[in-house]
């Protein structure tokens, strides 16, 4: 399968960065994250004919006919800043916005997650944080410039 292809270039690429974790969770999951982060930030899976690319527990899916299209998205989002916005009542986390910060300092929502039952009553608070980029768009670009060029075919 060409999408296992892709998810081995990519983890042999990305281990060799000193500052990442990647975790291959099974032969169709790639988990990465910066080693002081707290848990996998970003995620590309295939699963039911579908490519799905994530941040956190938000995905963006794509049929595998834009398969380059999206391990190519993938790719992009490591080389940008993303703003985490924490939303809490009392200490319960019950809410997440994510949102992507390209290289022109534009901001894009990318999605949120939320949980429904939460501490109503107590007082909100929130907590944001913003993400440095893992990458370069030039150390992706050398290495995956034929992926770059079959997603833009799309």
């Amino acid at each position: 399968m060409i999408f296992e292809q892709y998810l081995n270039d990519i983890q042999e690429f990305l281990q060799l960065k000193q500052n990442l974790d990647v975790e291959r969770v099974d032969d169709l999951i790639l988990c990465v994250s910066h080693k002081e982060y707290e848990f996998p930030i970003f995620t590309l899976n295939y699963e039911l004919e579908e490519v799905k690319i994530g941040i956190s527990n938000v995905q963006e899916y794509y049929p595998v006919e834009e398969l380059e299209k999206a391990i190519w998205r993938f790719l992009t989002l490591l080389t940008q800043n993303i703003r985490i916005t924490a939303y809490y009542k009392g200490n319960f986390f019950y809410r997440g916005k994510f949102d992507v910060i390209d290289n022109q300092g534009n901001v894009y929502y990318f999605g949120e997650i939320m949980t429904w039952l939460f501490p109503f009553w107590k007082k909100s608070r929130l907590k944001v944080k913003e993400l440095q980029a893992l990458l370069t768009i030039e150390e992706i670009e050398e290495r995956f410039i034929n992926l770059k060029v079959a997603a833009n075919k799309v």
